[in-house]
């Protein structure tokens, strides 16, 4: 029975095994930035700016201490040399509330005191130096003291891979001269009028200076240079999900055209229109799901062995229920056309 089962309909099985799996992996990719964006909410509020800051030779200690007096309820956080490197200050109400699998995030003393003290994700604590049972981070500008490690343990994000520095005793260090380049300001309801007192400061002291501030939709991560990465592989791969979709069509027709002889028995025997179509949707749909499992295996083990690059090795189960609803759609619009069209032919004709 199961060998005759899948003999009739082989190509309706690939055909979905083939749609589940590829739209397992784009909702996945939907919900995974969603997520990502969640957790920057535990630096940045609706209400943040971006600031693009050129052509200023050296911000010293007295711009920040300017900065750091425009508002009692401030968080700024810098992009460095690196991507996954930020230095960050905060006080009052603006103070993050962070996941932290070990240690603690930064406080009001470690900024006071101009402390060298970082904050890292999970991933990074092996790239740092164990002296005297204490972690240590090397950068550019000197060693850091790992006082916490950002992350869950029963799960991995963004925030695994990510550093975070005391901006405090980076803008002590005279010598050093990263001004040029992105600042994040979240101040509240206050931060337009935050950041344009520190651009008047910044442009009267620096005249030479191009600063730009704007709302900044797509926070920057590791993950979102994925995205970007893979926009063009994304495209292509829904067209193929599409016109797979529509093949369903023809391979449907097909198949309920091999089971009219069936469908005229049951009438002939008494059966209804609507009791019959009802009884082909639901074999029909047992194929689809039939197929979205093996599809979601197919997924799982993807992910599970890395093969994409996506996902950390994350299963995202809501993703995998919408695709699945999203295949018990096309199965049930692709199948009624077709069954329509059947229960219209004749009896008599079919079994002659």
């Amino acid at each position: 029975m199961i060998k005759s089962f899948f003999k009739k309909s082989i190509f309706i099985v690939i055909t979905f095994t083939v749609i589940s799996f590829i739209f397992s992996i784009c909702t996945s990719l939907f919900q995974s930035i969603i997520e990502v964006n969640k957790e920057n909410n535990f630096f940045l509020s609706d209400k943040s700016l971006k600031l693009l800051v050129q052509n200023i030779p050296n911000l010293d200690k007295s711009d920040f201490k300017a900065f750091q007096s425009l508002n009692k309820d401030i968080l700024m956080y810098k992009d460095l040399s690196k991507p996954i490197y930020k230095g960050i200050y905060f006080s009052g109400d603006k103070t993050p509330n962070v996941p932290m699998k070990n240690g603690r995030f930064f406080n009001r003393t470690d900024f006071q005191d101009n402390k060298k003290v970082a904050v890292i994700g999970k991933e990074v604590l092996k790239e740092c130096s164990d002296i005297h049972g204490k972690h240590y981070l090397n950068t550019e500008t000197g060693q850091y003291l790992v006082i916490g490690i950002m992350g869950y343990k029963d799960k991995k994000t963004y925030l695994d891979d990510s550093i975070y520095l005391n901006l405090n005793s980076i803008f002590k260090e005279n010598e050093l001269n990263f001004s040029t380049g992105s600042y994040y300001i979240d101040a509240g309801k206050d931060t337009i009028k935050t950041v344009n007192k520190f651009t008047t400061h910044l442009k009267s002291k620096y005249q030479s200076a191009n600063i730009t501030s704007f709302v900044d939709d797509s926070i920057e991560s590791p993950f979102m240079d994925i995205l970007r990465g893979t926009a063009n592989i994304l495209g292509l791969t829904i067209l193929i999900v599409l016109c797979l979709a529509l093949n369903t069509v023809s391979l449907t027709t097909e198949w309920i055209e091999s089971k009219q002889r069936e469908l005229a028995i049951r009438k002939a025997y008494g059966g209804t229109d609507k009791a019959i179509s009802r009884r082909i949707i639901i074999e029909y749909e047992l194929i689809v799901t039939t197929s979205f499992i093996l599809g979601f295996i197919l997924y799982v083990i993807s992910v599970k062995l890395n093969i994409l690059g996506l996902f950390n090795g994350r299963i995202y189960f809501l993703s995998t229920l919408i695709a699945f609803l999203f295949c018990l759609i096309v199965g049930a619009i692709t199948a009624i056309i077709p069954i329509k069209k059947a229960m219209k032919l004749e009896v008599s004709s079919i079994l002659r």
